[in-house]
């Protein structure tokens, strides 16, 4: 409880409520073929785009031979972690300008957007492809409706496809990428391939990439088999009769089974990878499924960052020898290259991210430096909105140099540790730096630059310039790191594998000498000195991993060496070509996703159903801040229409909901029908909505109105000849309140969040009857660990006092009728839940088992009014079952549970079906998912 409420303030006090970047709205700019959408801050990238989006265009649909047009594209410059991704609804691409801070996608394409744009719009293409049944009902129903084919199809077809186009239409790609090939030949060499099912949908087991890496490895060797049109041969059988499946259409048009294609890919595989020359080194990292990246040597030993399935992502103090580790710090880093230390290991610095979902521009990921006392545990910040990643110290603490984004680039920057404040170190244009390394005597440091797709080692001495220091040997270099004064460490795929090299210079203008000190059969990606070895980063099937090896002694041989001096004056701007386009602002308007007819009642108040003629539809803005949903039917007899209408808004720091509710019911043995109208609008404001250092801090105001009005007749009557006048009745409502929440995330295994806090309360008043007392409800719920790891134990209670046509008493689970008849209700229930495992069990298609948890509670309730509490001998207790679901890239848990009521006072007055309860559940709290307002009531579920 202490660090929860610690974890509060701290998220309170230390950082303001928004961003000191202004946002002034979107932007646009047309192409042939594409609307770009920008924030003035991202104009040079979406020019850029708009510079080579329809080369990339030409490319995508003559693959796929379908043309779509006005491709909405939306650049996202507010964060600084690399992503992208096509979204369905309404089609239209997100593209992330950051470049990645890690080898990702393949050296050799130095330019991010180009080749995340082809990726992308491979998967818009693909998905909206203009042939089949669902693309000639997208005419009538709505653009979206041609996406629903691939909702069903395998991960592996999904992304694959993507991952194989990017690796053949670019310079780069997956394809390319030695550290991709590292983890399938990791697999393949272990004799551990995950099987085909598996291939399906994404895991919480290594890879986390499977299905890029599946999907690549099987479009590769189905083009290499059957031709470089294989994929569109099978994709336009699968559209023209989707209901088939995927994997149908795959052995109608290779006469083969996706089994059969993926057990010769793989014993391709074993062919390709089954002889090696060379040995394993030592593994000096545990045999555990998580990753373990390279360490920071020190005087107090190694510090390094690692995130495993058991105890999540976190930098320790790690004894090679016992294996055993010091948490210093939880925190869920930028990269798995940023975080630094002296030589005392007394300071720590590492990147992670300040995530701040209430910006006005939507979702803000921004990576600062943090500084972490070796000594005394204390994290506090160095910089803040500076966009800064793997950092670097001097040994002796007195420098700190770190990554800065610059658009789609970066360059290296020097930061006062003391201040914050940045100054340019080096800077070259359309040029990306990576991994700064101080030498011994803090007076040079080594990057990697990449500059247009040609990745090398370079050298910054104490006066200032810059040499190249790796260009005698071809491939891509990565992760320099100094081992003396005059000698380098890093790796480079010269091979075709990552192997590590050492570098020894004179200095500025003289010459190097290069020579292969490791190698490994599944590569050597990283490596520092630890006494008289090499400790080195490599992958095994169960994550990244760290192995050991002999440092090969002698000198290396200068022979054929050169170097290239590069410098240039730092703080230099990137100048990329521009294109030539009108510029307009762009408004999110919603657009038609679907409408669907429908044969039967939508009565949002009344699960009863009946056949009735009706429509729902939904409509979507394309950076999600409007959307709206209908329905309607229209009962035939009595004539009477039902539905409902709602509009969301979201605007970063003001959300506005407003609903209208129409139904109509029978009460055959009260002898009356009930029209009913309800509507309601309701304003939030998230004050605090963000996460930082493993820690998630919501809290929000909200207030609305609710009006509910009825017309009652003692027989059935239609719409345009309402009731009896005077047997009708409004209630008009307004409610506030205010909520609070904080998490902690736990490791993959925590199915149940092992630290939270949340608490609400709201008050209801009446506006027709200012006479009537209002009413109220609230809920607490506290989640603390167990004594046992992956248990945990909560305690929550929930209580509400009824108001005149407004009842605001919790349920139970189970929808078990409470005892009590009080105006007011307080129920509190205590739970033990525990994870029963993580699984990675392929069920159907591409659903999946990923966990399994259980949990028992107690439970107990009490009525209160004026004259104050009281209880009876009823208490409640059950257990449940709660599976976490995947499907493809959705992950959902879904519970199962049952709730007995015992009379402690006779606990033989017991009938099965009266006292136990059986109840679903989205999510792993039962206790919050129960309705805290009767749906019957008041028209409205889950108002908070």
């Amino acid at each position: 409880m202490r660090r929860i409420l610690a974890a509060l303030l701290f998220s309170i006090t230390l950082f303001p409520l928004f961003s000191t970047e202004p946002f002034n709205g979107w932007e646009r700019i047309k192409t042939g073929h594409f609307t770009i959408v920008f924030e003035e801050k991202s104009r040079e990238s979406a020019m850029e785009v708009a510079g080579f989006c329809e080369e990339v265009y030409a490319k995508v649909t003559g693959f796929f031979g379908s043309y779509p047009d006005n491709i909405l594209t939306v650049l996202h410059d507010r964060s600084d972690l690399s992503n992208g991704s096509f979204y369905p609804a309404p089609p239209h691409l997100n593209l992330y300008v950051t470049s990645p801070a890690v080898p990702l996608m393949g050296a050799q394409e130095g330019n991010w957007l180009k080749i995340l744009l082809t990726h992308e719009l491979t998967h818009y293409v693909n998905l909206t492809y203009g042939k089949g049944i669902f693309n000639a009902l997208s005419k009538v129903l709505g653009k979206s409706v041609t996406t629903v084919p691939g909702g069903f199809m395998p991960g592996w077809a999904v992304e694959g496809i993507a991952v194989k186009l990017e690796t053949d239409l670019t310079k780069g790609g997956r394809g390319r990428n030695p550290f991709f090939e590292m983890e399938y030949k990791a697999q393949t060499i272990s004799g551990r391939f995950y099987n085909w099912r598996k291939a399906v949908y994404p895991s919480s087991f290594p890879p986390y990439d499977r299905i890029y890496q599946a999907g690549y490895l099987i479009n590769d060797y189905l083009s290499r088999t059957y031709g470089n049109d294989i994929f569109m041969r099978i994709y336009s059988r699968y559209t023209t009769v989707p209901f088939l499946g995927f994997n149908h259409a795959v052995k109608k048009v290779t006469g083969n089974s996706v089994e059969e294609i993926f057990t010769a890919m793989e014993q391709e595989l074993q062919q390709r990878y089954g002889i090696h020359k060379n040995t394993f080194g030592t593994l000096v990292s545990p045999e555990v499924t998580g990753d373990y990246y390279l360490p920071v040597i020190t005087e107090k030993g190694w510090i390094l960052y690692r995130r495993t399935q058991d105890r999540g992502s976190a930098l320790v103090l790690y004894d090679p020898e016992t294996e055993h580790e010091t948490i210093l710090a939880k925190a869920f880093l930028h990269d798995y290259a940023s975080y630094t230390a002296d030589r005392t290991g007394n300071s720590v610095v590492f990147a992670s991210f300040d995530i701040q979902g209430n910006h006005p521009s939507g979702e803000r990921y921004s990576s600062d430096l943090f500084l972490l006392d070796g000594s005394s545990g204390r994290v506090s910040r160095i910089t803040r909105d500076k966009h800064l990643w793997q950092p670097a110290l001097s040994p002796n603490g007195k420098r700190l140099v770190a990554v800065k984004k610059q658009g789609q680039y970066s360059y290296l920057v020097e930061v006062n540790s003391d201040t914050g404040e940045t100054q340019p170190l080096f800077s070259r244009p359309e040029t990306n730096v990576y991994t700064p390394s101080f030498a011994p005597n803090g007076k040079s440091i080594v990057f990697t630059i990449n500059d247009k797709g040609k990745q090398e080692a370079a050298v910054m001495h104490q006066t200032g310039d810059v040499e190249l220091i790796s260009e005698s040997i071809a491939g891509e270099k990565y992760f320099p790191e100094f081992i003396s004064d005059n000698s380098v460490l890093f790796s480079a795929d010269t091979d075709g594998s990552l192997a590590l090299y050492r570098c020894t210079f004179t200095g500025p203008g003289g010459t190097a000498g290069l020579d292969k000190v490791c190698e490994d059969p599944v590569g050597a990606y990283a490596g520092t000195l630890y006494g008289d070895s090499v400790v080195y980063g490599s992958y095994s099937p169960n994550g990244f991993c760290l192995k050991e090896k002999p440092l090969p002694s002698g000198n290396s041989d200068p022979s054929g060496s050169r170097t290239v001096t590069i410098a240039e004056p730092a703080g230099k701007d990137s100048t990329p070509e521009k294109a030539e386009a009108v510029e307009t602002p762009y408004t999110d308007w919603p657009n038609l996703i679907f409408w669907l007819p429908v044969p039967f009642s939508m009565d949002p108040l009344d699960s009863a159903l009946s056949l009735a003629p009706g429509f729902v539809s939904y409509f979507q803005s394309p950076l999600g801040r409007i959307s709206m949903e209908a329905a309607f039917s229209l009962l035939p007899s009595p004539l009477q229409p039902e539905g409902m209408v709602t509009f969301q808004y979201s605007g970063g720091p003001v959300q506005i909901q407003y609903s209208l509710l129409q139904g109509y019911s029978r009460y055959a043995d009260e002898g009356h029908g009930v029209q009913t109208t309800v509507q309601s609008m309701d304003v939030t404001f998230p004050f605090i909505q963000r996460y930082l250092l493993g820690t998630t801090t919501l809290l929000a105001g909200s207030a609305g109105l609710l009006d509910r009005y009825s017309l009652y007749s003692p027989e059935d009557f239609s719409f345009p000849s309402p009731a009896v006048p005077g047997l009708s009745s409004r209630y008009l409502f307004g409610y506030t309140g205010v909520s609070a929440a904080v998490k902690q995330v736990g490791s993959i295994k925590d199915i149940i969040p092992p630290r939270n806090l949340s608490l609400a309360s709201f008050l209801y008043f009446t506006l027709n009857s200012f006479s009537v007392s209002p009413g109220w409800n609230g809920r607490f719920s506290l989640s603390v660990p167990s004594l046992f790891k992956h248990q945990v134990i909560r305690v929550e209670s929930r209580a509400g006092s009824s108001v005149e046509g407004l009842d605001l008493r919790p349920d139970l689970r189970g929808n078990l009728q409470s005892t009590r008849t009080e105006d007011g209700r307080i129920t509190g229930a205590i739970d033990y839940l525990f994870t029963l495992g993580i699984v990675d069990i392929p069920i159907l298609g591409g659903l999946s088992l990923q966990g399994i948890a259980g949990g028992i509670h107690l439970e107990k309730d009490a009525g209160f009014d004026k004259e104050g509490f009281s209880a009876d001998s009823q208490i409640y207790t059950g257990a449940e079952l709660i599976f976490r679901l995947g499907y493809m890239t959705v992950v959902q848990e879904l519970g199962f549970g049952f709730n007995t009521r015992i009379n402690t006072a006779d606990p033989y007055d017991f009938n099965l079906f009266n006292d136990t309860g059986l109840y679903i559940f989205l999510g792993t709290d039962s206790f919050l998912s129960n309705r805290i307002i009767n749906k019957n009531s008041s028209g409205v579920s889950g108002i908070y």
